[in-house]
C-alpha cells in the first residue's frame, strides 16, 4: 500500500523517520476518518474510517468505488458523482477544500459528515486526503437545541409578562415582546448593552434614583426579590428579579414585570367602597342612637307630664298648669326640631335634596335669621350684631344657607351664657370666595370635641348653659351642605373664651366647573 510504503520503508532509512512516525501514529490512531484517494480510487484509510463506513478490512474499502459511500442524490437533489467531482476538483486546484456532505455506510444508513479534502503530494503522485467527521449527533443536537429554543422563545413571547435577562456584565440575554410593549421602547437584541435600556426605563418610574439603587443592588445579589413600581403615568408594575444561576454559578439576573394597573385601581376602589360602607354603617348606628336615645327623652317628657296632668289636674294650680304646659311646648318644640333634623339628613343621605345655587344679597338673609333667633337670644339676654358691607352677594342654594347660618346662630345661643355676645361678619375673602364667621363668648369646647363635630359616627351631643339639649345632628347637615356648596366649614374655639364658626362659599358661579 502505498501509505504504508510512505511510513516504513522509505521513511525508515530518511533522517526525518521519527518525524514521519509521528504523522503515521496521528493517521492511525485520528478519530476522524481519514481516507487517501488517487487517480484510481481508494487507496488507504486508517481503522477509524473502516469503523465510520461499516468495512472489515482496508481492502474492502479500496475495492469500492467512492460514490458507493453517497446516496445517488444529495439532499438539496444534486447528483452526488457530479457534485464530488467538483468537490475533488476544487481541492486539488486550492490545495484544501472543506463541505458537508451526505456519505452512505455499507449498510446503505446515511449520515450527514464534515468534509476536509487536502492536496498531498506523494512521489510523483498527487494524492488526495480526506478526512471525514460524523456530525450526525451533533447537527441532530443542534436541531434540537433550536427546536427547544424556538419553544422557549414561543412561551416568553406568549407570556403576559414582561420579561428581561442579562448578563452580569449588563449584556441582554433575551427580552421579550411583551417587555417592549410594556415599556414602550424597541426589542432588546440579545447581546447588546443594559445602560441604554436601562435608562430608557428610568424616565418612567416615578423615583429613578430609588429605582437605580435597587437594580444596582440586586445585580450583586443571590437573593430574590418581589416589589412594585409606580410610573409616571398611573401605571403599576409588579416586579420579580431572580438570580440566573447555571451549575452553582450565578451569570446573571432575571426580571419580570407584570401590569397590575387594573387590579390596583380595582383594589382602591374596593377600599374606598369599605371605607363608604364603614362610615355608612357608622352613620346608620348614629342614626339609630339618635331616634332610641335623643329622641326618646321629649318624648318622656311630654309622657310623663301628660300623665301627671291627666291624674293631678284637679289639685294643681293655675300657676303649676302653666308651667307644665311650657315644658310640654318646649319638649314637643325639641322633639319637632330633632324629627325635622333627622328628616332633613335622612333626604341629604338619598340624594332627596336639590341644590340650586344663584345670586343671593348676604346682608337681607343675615338680618332675617337674626330676626328669627332673637325670641331666643332674648330668653338669656344675649346681643346679637353683625358686621358686613353692604351688596356682599354669595353664590349658593338659598334654603341651604339660611339653614347654615341659623343652625350656627342657634348653636352660638346655646352654648353662649346670660348677658352674652354674638357677632356675624361676612367679608370678601378674593375674587372667587366669601368668608362668614359666627362669634360668641360662650364655652368654647377642647380641640377633641373640635374635631368630631361634623362627623355623623361621632357622638357629639352636649347640654347648652341652660341645660338645653341637641344632637349634634344640626352640625353634620351644616357641613353637607357647605360641601354641596363648594365650600368650606371650620372652627376655632378655646374653653370658656369661646367659639367661631367660619364658612367659606363661591360668591359667584364657577364657569370652569359649568363648563
Amino acid at each position: 500500500m502505498i501509505a504504508k510504503t510512505f511510513f516504513s520503508k522509505h521513511v525508515q532509512s530518511s533522517p526525518g523517520y521519527r518525524r514521519q512516525n509521528l504523522h503515521h501514529e496521528v493517521f492511525e490512531h485520528s478519530r476522524d476518518a481519514i481516507l487517501l484517494l488517487g487517480s484510481r480510487g481508494f487507496i488507504d484509510c486508517n481503522q477509524a474510517a473502516l469503523d465510520l463506513f461499516g468495512l472489515d478490512s482496508i481492502d474492502e474499502l479500496i475495492s469500492k468505488d467512492p460514490c458507493d459511500f453517497a446516496p445517488e442524490k444529495q439532499p438539496d437533489g444534486e447528483d452526488s458523482r457530479e457534485i464530488a467531482s467538483r468537490h475533488v476538483g476544487k481541492a486539488l486546484q486550492d490545495g484544501t477544500n472543506f463541505f458537508t456532505w451526505t456519505h452512505c455506510r455499507k449498510d446503505g444508513t446515511p449520515f450527514l459528515a464534515e468534509v476536509l479534502l487536502s492536496r498531498i503530494q506523494f512521489e510523483d503522485e498527487t494524492i488526495v486526503r480526506g478526512t471525514v467527521r460524523d456530525v450526525t449527533a451533533r447537527e441532530k443536537y443542534k436541531a434540537d437545541l433550536n427546536r427547544k429554543r424556538a419553544e422557549l422563545n414561543g412561551v416568553i413571547n406568549t407570556t403576559h409578562d414582561g420579561i428581561l435577562a442579562v448578563d452580569l456584565h449588563g449584556r441582554v440575554i433575551v427580552a421579550n415582546r411583551r417587555f417592549a410593549e410594556m415599556w414602550h421602547i424597541p426589542q432588546p437584541q440579545a447581546g447588546s448593552v443594559d445602560e441604554t435600556l436601562l435608562m430608557s426605563v428610568m424616565i418612567q418610574v416615578m423615583d429613578p434614583e430609588a429605582f437605580l439603587k435597587k437594580v444596582r443592588k440586586l445585580y450583586d445579589s443571590i437573593e430574590n426579590d418581589v416589589d412594585m413600581l409606580h410610573l409616571k403615568d398611573g401605571q403599576v408594575f409588579a416586579r420579580k428579579s431572580s438570580p440566573l444561576i447555571i451549575d452553582g454559578i450565578m451569570v446573571g439576573r432575571l426580571w419580570s414585570f407584570n401590569d397590575i394597573t387594573n387590579y390596583k385601581r380595582a383594589e382602591d376602589e374596593i377600599k374606598l367602597k369599605n371605607e363608604e360602607l364603614t362610615v355608612l354603617n357608622k352613620t346608620k348606628d348614629k342614626f339609630f342612637s339618635i331616634i332610641a336615645h335623643d329622641l326618646r327623652a321629649p318624648f318622656n317628657t311630654l309622657l310623663g307630664l301628660t300623665s301627671l296632668l291627666s291624674d293631678e289636674l284637679s289639685d294643681l294650680t293655675p300657676t303649676q298648669i302653666r308651667e307644665y304646659v311650657d315644658s310640654l311646648k318646649n319638649s314637643a318644640n325639641n322633639a319637632y326640631c330633632l324629627m325635622e333634623g333627622l328628616l332633613d339628613w335622612s333626604r341629604m343621605q338619598q340624594g332627596a335634596v336639590s341644590c340650586n345655587p344663584e345670586p343671593i344679597d348676604l346682608e337681607p338673609l343675615i338680618e332675617q335669621s337674626i330676626i328669627i333667633a332673637l325670641e331666643q337670644a332674648t330668653a338669656k339676654n344675649i346681643q346679637i350684631t353683625y358686621e358686613l358691607n353692604s351688596g356682599i352677594t354669595v353664590y349658593a342654594d338659598l334654603n341651604m344657607l339660611k339653614f347654615i347660618i341659623r343652625n350656627l346662630l342657634n348653636n352660638a345661643i346655646k352654648f353662649t351664657p346670660d348677658m352674652g355676645n354674638i357677632v356675624i361678619e361676612g367679608r370678601i375673602v378674593d375674587d372667587d370666595n366669601v368668608e362668614i364667621s359666627v362669634r360668641d363668648n360662650g364655652i368654647g369646647m377642647s380641640r377633641s370635641i373640635a374635631a368630631d363635630l361634623f362627623q355623623i359616627d361621632k357622638q357629639v351631643s352636649r347640654r347648652g348653659t341652660n341645660s338645653e339639649t341637641g344632637s349634634g345632628l344640626g352640625l353634620v347637615l351644616c357641613k353637607e351642605f357647605v360641601d354641596k356648596l363648594n365650600g368650606k366649614i371650620w372652627v376655632e374655639s378655646e374653653e370658656n373664651k369661646g367659639t367661631t364658626f367660619f364658612i367659606s362659599i363661591p360668591s359667584h358661579e364657577n364657569t370652569d366647573k359649568a363648563v
